[in-house]
């Protein structure tokens, strides 16, 4: 590998930028090498996209993911199925919950980014945004559930 996974941006024009990254609407694993990488992700009918095995020396690695708005909450998963000891954690149903597979809590646009914290643990951090809804549509929004 050519560059360090936590190096993140690139200068284009005289500009700092993310690199942004559209994600095919088939099963794919995403490689540790795009770590930093905001991914879009299309209206898809169903995909299943794998987060890297990490390690101790992977500490840092971060991915984030736009998913687009979805005809069904279902038709979005993001795992860590390739590493059968690791976890995906955030705040579910109890202060801190173990699971292997992520889906967006609603069918609105949804936004997360997921951080290798320990060689088998990822965090979970929802993005948070304002739109004006109703209490229902506002609860899940730019939420996460379990898959």
């Amino acid at each position: 590998m050519g560059q360090y996974p936590n190096k993140i941006g690139q200068y284009r024009d005289g500009l700092y930028r993310r690199k942004v990254e559209r994600l095919s609407t088939a099963d794919q694993a995403i490689p540790s090498s795009k770590s930093g990488t905001l991914f879009f992700v299309p209206t898809a009918t169903t995909a299943t996209y794998q987060l890297p095995k990490i390690s101790s020396k992977w500490l840092g690695v971060e991915f984030e993911f736009f998913v687009q708005e979805q005809a069904s909450s279902d038709d979005i998963k993001i795992n860590c199925a390739l590493d059968s000891s690791a976890a995906i954690q955030t705040n579910f149903s109890s202060v801190v919950d173990n699971h292997s597979t992520v889906i967006p809590g609603s069918t609105f646009a949804t936004f997360g980014r997921f951080t290798a914290v320990s060689s088998v643990v990822w965090i979970l951090t929802p993005g948070v945004n304002s739109y004006s809804m109703s209490s229902a549509a506002t609860d899940n929004l730019s939420g996460w559930t379990t898959g």
